[in-house]
């Protein structure tokens, strides 16, 4: 959630970026870091929201999860939606009439804006929780160790790259998956997610089987991003000169679609890797910080896009631009969560009664 703000403040430095904002001081170079982001930050989003929404299948039963899901999920993106996607548009058309406003209809591309991952969660929470409904009527009991053993990885390695070519966008033009934001989600977007959130799942019944994959964070993360991410800029940026010489279109995109694949499951098992070996003890400002980052991502777009205006002429170097930008704002809204929101009904729905360290 925290890396989605300075993900989000580097866009409008990069060239040809569609954005709102065009920073005077844009360079191709921050492609590198919105693709290394990119490729790995939702699917391990979705990984993680696998494994806990089994672990709070296993705590609360099928109807606790799906009252706690649809909480703290269905509220917070219906409150966002209403706040950040309509009430904010509306009011800057009140104050400048210049600014143009229309209403959200069901059929637009962007209805969701950037909380569409909210919406593909509760897609995915309510297949997880059909699943379980049906396997329960069947007496079915599935070996799910299957899945993440060596054998089934490479199954969902395989079927992820597959979606990846599928994509309209994706490998050809970007490393990592297409966006869909509208009602009803784009089925390859949408399976190439459910992918990661099975996989959370399956290794929730096995948290050590989790823990041995993971295990391997040291080679994981350098091999994902010294290795794969610049051969995947390569294949997909005109950064490899004379590409569409030595490999024509269609090997180019296949091959750039199998290691976009593994960059992802690299990155995404060598992130949990790293965090189990040096964040298993948080200190308390590290929670306080996890507490608020939910807050934070729902709240940060708006802040940003107005920041990356404020400084947008300034001739600074781009690097201090966004650091100043993402600083700025988290300070901003981690002051606007302690003091304004955790105390509230929306820090409530958000995360809950408020606990002590």
């Amino acid at each position: 959630m925290l890396i989605g703000v300075a993900f989000h403040a580097a866009h409008s430095f990069a060239p040809g970026m569609p954005w709102p904002v065009r920073d005077t001081q844009q360079n191709p170079w921050w492609y590198l870091f919105i693709f290394l982001v990119h490729g790995c930050r939702m699917p391990l989003f979705f990984l993680v929201s696998g494994y806990f929404t089994a672990l709070l299948l296993r705590r609360r039963g099928l109807r606790g999860l799906v009252e706690h899901r649809l909480a703290r999920i269905g509220g917070p993106l219906a409150a966002a939606m209403a706040v950040f996607v309509i009430g904010l548009p509306w009011l800057l058309h009140l104050l400048n009439p210049a600014i143009p406003f229309r209403a959200p209809r069901w059929d637009d591309r962007w209805l969701f804006s950037y909380l569409w991952f909210l919406w593909f969660l509760l897609w995915l929470v309510g297949a997880f929780a059909l699943v379980v409904a049906l396997a329960r009527l069947a007496a079915w009991r599935p070996d799910v160790s299957k899945v993440i053993g060596k054998a089934g990885l490479t199954v969902v390695v395989a079927l992820t790259a597959l979606l990846l070519w599928a994509m309209p966008m994706a490998p050809h033009v970007s490393v990592g998956p297409d966006t869909s934001t509208g009602l009803i989600p784009d089925a390859r977007v949408l399976a190439f997610y459910a992918l990661f959130f099975a996989v959370g799942a399956c290794c929730q019944r096995d948290p050590t089987r989790l823990s041995r994959i993971a295990g391997g964070w040291r080679w994981q993360l350098p091999l994902a991003t010294m290795v794969l991410l610049p051969l995947c800029v390569a294949l997909v940026t005109p950064a490899w000169k004379g590409r569409a010489e030595t490999l024509s279109v269609e090997v180019s995109d296949s091959l750039a679609m199998v290691l976009e694949s593994l960059y992802a499951w690299l990155m995404t098992f060598g992130l949990i890797g790293w965090a189990e070996a040096r964040l298993s003890r948080p200190p308390g400002w590290m929670r306080r910080l996890a507490d608020a980052s939910y807050w934070i991502y729902l709240a940060h777009l708006p802040l940003v896009i107005w920041s990356q205006h404020l400084v947008s002429a300034l001739a600074w170097p781009g690097a201090l631009k966004v650091l100043l930008i993402t600083g700025a704002d988290l300070a901003v809204l981690l002051v606007a969560y302690r003091w304004l929101v955790r105390d509230t009904w929306i820090g409530r729905m958000l995360n809950g009664p408020k606990r002590a360290d």
